[in-house]
């Protein structure tokens, strides 16, 4: 294995060099179909704890809909938010902000992250409701819309197949299907060498681009035409030496034009390359949010795609780099036994038995 793994892909990447985002999320319905979406956090903003919602941690704006409260520790229960005293201002407090939706439609209409990167990401919630006599089925679906590939900088399938991205980013347990140890190992050791390159590349492609549009507003420039032919031969040269994170490329590109004008006009220009760096890489905020969904369904769970199921409360761990490949769904489908349905076929079997014998 590359001992450079934290580059296996562009958002990886940025997932270990920056600060993450991580939490909790629980959505609970019930039989009537009400329910509610649930968030649980660590924080020590004391200003927040104290009311200050300028500082809200949480990935959704706090507005009337929602309840937020702080788990006292001592007595184990949960108190309102705002906090009137801290005790302890340099602990951390557990806090859980709460909202309760009529009906999943109501949640698929107005629930939002519009408080985080994912603010332009609306989750697709679908619930539905069947009557089968003796059980009442449930059904659950949730949707988050493909990545739009047009708008990352190298496309995936310049490196990976679509059932490559599938299994690499979503998951696909049939993929090895038949595989034994050693060769699941050489399967996916050859993806994720590809996955490493392709990462490696986006990273470039994108320092790249922000050396290119500088260079182009320059009145002086003689670089733009030989920069564009020689971006691959660029990459290829270095793509070893490098992870084209903490490294800027002006050596890379005084090296292969044998000239030291690319690192001058850094030393010169740092800050605005900088600065165009920045927001060129503002997409890579979308993968900072690591959730932990948790989903609990009316009745006995009988056919769901989480990965862990425990007393029938769901998990599965949610992030952009999910959807990269293509729309990633949460499903699951309950049953719910009806006791009425089966006194009521009892009684009816008991009636007509007893007439027959009369």
């Amino acid at each position: 294995m590359k001992n450079s793994i934290f580059i296996i892909n562009l958002f990886l990447v940025l997932l270990l060099c920056s600060c993450d985002k991580h939490y909790e999320m629980l959505t609970r319905i019930n039989p009537d179909g009400s329910c509610f979406r649930q968030f649980r956090l660590t924080t020590k903003d004391s200003a927040f704890l104290a009311g200050d919602t300028a500082r809200n941690p949480f990935p959704v704006r706090l507005d009337d809909g929602w309840q937020v409260s702080v788990y006292d520790s001592v007595s184990g229960g949960l108190q309102p938010w705002p906090l009137q005293h801290l005790k302890n201002p340099a602990a951390a407090s557990a806090v859980v902000a709460t909202c309760h939706y009529a009906s999943v439609e109501e949640m698929n209409r107005n629930f939002r992250f519009d408080h985080s990167s994912w603010k332009n990401i609306k989750p697709e919630i679908t619930w539905n409701k069947s009557f089968r006599w003796f059980y009442t089925y449930y059904t659950f679906s949730e949707k988050y819309t493909r990545y739009p590939s047009q708008d990352l900088p190298v496309p995936l399938g310049e490196y990976l197949t679509p059932e490559e991205q599938i299994l690499w980013f979503q998951g696909d347990p049939a993929a090895c299907q038949g595989m034994n140890g050693y060769e699941m190992y050489e399967y996916l050791e050859q993806i994720q060498e590809k996955a490493e390159t392709w990462g490696k590349k986006s990273l470039f492609v994108m320092q790249y681009s922000v050396i290119q549009d500088f260079l182009a507003s320059r009145p002086d420039n003689l670089w733009s035409g030989r920069l564009s032919q020689a971006q691959d031969s660029i990459f290829i040269l270095n793509k070893d030496k490098s992870d084209f994170w903490s490294d800027n490329l002006a050596p890379f590109l005084d090296q292969y034009f044998r000239t030291g004008y690319f690192s001058e006009e850094y030393r010169k220009n740092q800050r605005v390359l900088d600065s165009l760096s920045d927001a060129e890489s503002a997409v890579l905020e979308l993968f900072e949010p690591h959730i932990k969904y948790e989903l609990v369904m009316p009745g006995k769970v009988v056919s769901t795609n989480a990965p862990h199921c425990e007393n029938d409360k769901l998990t599965w761990q949610l992030n952009a780099y999910r959807f990269l490949p293509a729309d990633y769904i949460l499903t699951a489908e309950s049953r719910r036994l009806n006791l009425w349905a089966v006194i009521l076929t009892l009684l009816l079997l008991g009636g007509i038995t007893y007439i027959f014998r009369r």
